[in-house]
């Protein structure tokens, strides 16, 4: 039995050493490619995606802390210490993450409340405000054009007749605002009235000739009523979106943005958004969301503020 064995380990030594003896490069117009190193690599690349993974989530900042290559020779280039670059690398991730921040301020009353909102938006650099379409001219006059204006249609329900919908967007539009915020009401979708919200909003896409961003309480609807009222709202000309307005209580804002990421067609945008919202939920939202608009958008800018330690 002994001889037996090592009979057979003889045997599987010498097929090991046949085999390993067989040439694992190809050559391809004149490359040479190694089996082994490319498995190599992939495994490093795996491993590499799944580090920097694991170190976005446990600190969700990490795409804004990210400073720069070569650090020493930017530092000595412009003469300042690498400590002044990586802060001015920071403050500069952080100004064009809050360029994707619309500030909603369609719960403030008062020409003074919105004006200072406005401020705010200009303070921290945002993209835009959301306001109710009697503010839009206060918001316009004290951001001079420095920040987009977005009036609030039928808001926050969208369940006005069609008449006085398309009547208050085109109005909005004569005064100035730069773009629509338009709910689609739900319960127009659950009616089937389909074809009202389509006159709705070709009309206004038609006739207002500024941006509309129509919103979708996804949370409200089924995955069919979503995708027929996309459907129809894409036909209109609608080019942006948002999956819900905040106030409904079914809201996953999270998997409503994927849901509609997936139901979606390049070239459009969507709006997160994130009234209770951290930082870290802001963030994330941006990973799929091209923009997002909070009531909270000076408080998240804060705390994103205060975890990059910039001024």
């Amino acid at each position: 039995m002994i001889e037996e064995k090592t009979h057979i380990d003889t045997d599987v030594k010498s097929e090991e050493v046949d085999i390993n003896s067989e040439p694992k490069e190809q050559v391809l117009d004149g490359v040479t490619e190694n089996e082994n190193s490319a498995e190599t690599e992939t495994a490093e690349k795996v491993e590499e995606f799944k580090q920097e993974t694991d170190t976005t989530e446990t600190d969700p900042m990490y795409p804004l802390r990210a400073s720069t290559e070569n650090l020493s020779c930017v530092s000595a280039v412009f003469g300042q210490s690498e400590d002044e670059i990586e802060r001015e690398f920071k403050a500069y991730k952080a100004a064009k993450l809050f360029k994707k921040f619309d500030l909603d301020a369609t719960g403030l009353r008062g020409d003074e409340e919105v004006k200072s909102a406005a401020e705010n938006c200009l303070k921290y650099g945002f993209g835009g405000i959301v306001v109710l379409p009697q503010y839009i001219v206060t918001a316009k006059k004290a951001l001079g054009g420095n920040a987009d204006v977005i009036a609030a249609i039928s808001y926050p329900y969208g369940e006005e007749i069609p008449y006085s919908t398309v009547k208050s967007a085109l109005k909005a539009a004569r005064r100035g605002a730069k773009n629509l915020l338009v709910p689609v009401g739900v319960s127009f979708i659950k009616r089937g009235e389909f074809e009202n919200v389509r006159k709705t909003f070709k009309k206004i896409v038609k006739r207002s000739k500024i941006g509309v961003l129509a919103v979708l309480e996804c949370g409200a609807l089924t995955t069919e009523e979503t995708e027929r009222a996309l459907k129809i709202l894409l036909d209109c000309g609608v080019k942006s979106f948002r999956p819900s307005t905040g106030f409904s209580q079914n809201a996953d804002e999270f998997m409503n943005l994927k849901n509609l990421r997936s139901a979606y067609k390049n070239g459009n945008t969507i709006t997160a958004t994130a009234n209770s919202a951290t930082a870290q939920d802001a963030v994330r939202l941006l990973t799929i969301a091209d923009k997002i608009s909070s009531v909270k958008a000076v408080e998240i800018a804060n705390e994103i503020k205060e975890k990059l330690d910039i001024k």
